[in-house]
């Protein structure tokens, strides 16, 4: 898979064909990243992305190395505990649907 192009991204509303118009969103040197046709909201979560996709990607280091200062055992029912690994899941899930499959 190839990189994504790097952030920042922006999105603009731009004039549509349907009545909810439609978004585009541009990368900092002002290249076409998508053409959004149903809003403006969605248009804003896709200029996002970068910045989420590094926000999870630290997010996922730090718990990584939080439970690994803790060293839980096996089956622990420490509830921050169960807490980091549930987000550390759920955080290598979407990062791993963001990139390919690459952490």
């Amino acid at each position: 898979m190839t990189a994504h192009t790097p952030g920042p991204w922006d999105a603009y509303e731009t004039a549509g064909h349907d009545r909810h118009g439609q978004s585009a969103v541009y990368d900092q040197n002002g290249k076409d990243i998508a053409i959004v046709y149903d809003g403006d909201a969605n248009a804003r979560l896709i200029a996002a992305a970068p910045e989420l996709l590094e926000a999870c990607q630290r997010s996922l280091d730090t718990m990584q190395w939080a439970l690994a200062q803790k060293q839980p055992k096996p089956g622990t029912t420490d509830p921050c505990v169960m807490a980091c690994q549930d987000l550390q899941y759920r955080i290598g899930t979407a990062i791993r649907k963001a990139t390919g499959g690459s952490i």
